[in-house]
């Protein structure tokens, strides 16, 4: 990852290299939480030719605020296409990642039966259970 830009911290570092089935990763504001979740859904696109992934935050507000400029800054052109009517990226192997919003409980309905092989939340306590 340090081919684009990023260069983990000790605990990013950690959290990259552990393979489970649900992974939560919290701690204090400014602790790098979103940076790790753009850098490992980045990771996991390019490494798996045809995957799809999705990072879901509250609202589209705060995924135009914070994780589509980051986003356009991290993931250079040649590696992937951003989309900003479908705020998705596809990537030169064919992987896709999508940046979704989950605003009320309905929105929830209009993710049923959509494949992804990597689902983030970014900001989970923000969420409804």
């Amino acid at each position: 990852m340090t081919a684009l830009g990023y260069i983990p911290t000790r605990r990013q570092l950690l959290a990259h290299g552990t393979y489970v089935d649900e992974l939560l990763y919290g701690g204090a504001a400014g602790g790098g939480k979103s940076e790790w979740v753009r850098s490992e859904n980045i990771r996991f696109l390019l490494s798996i030719p045809g995957a799809r992934a999705v990072i879901f935050r509250r609202s589209f507000p705060d995924l135009r605020r914070a994780m589509i400029p980051a986003l356009l800054e991290r993931i250079p052109r040649h590696l992937a296409r951003y989309n900003k009517s479908d705020h998705t990226w596809t990537f030169a192997n064919g992987s896709v990642l999508e940046l979704a919003y989950l605003q009320s409980d309905t929105d929830v309905a209009n993710y049923q039966g959509a494949e992804y092989q990597l689902c983030s939340f970014d900001e989970l306590t923000q969420f409804t259970a």
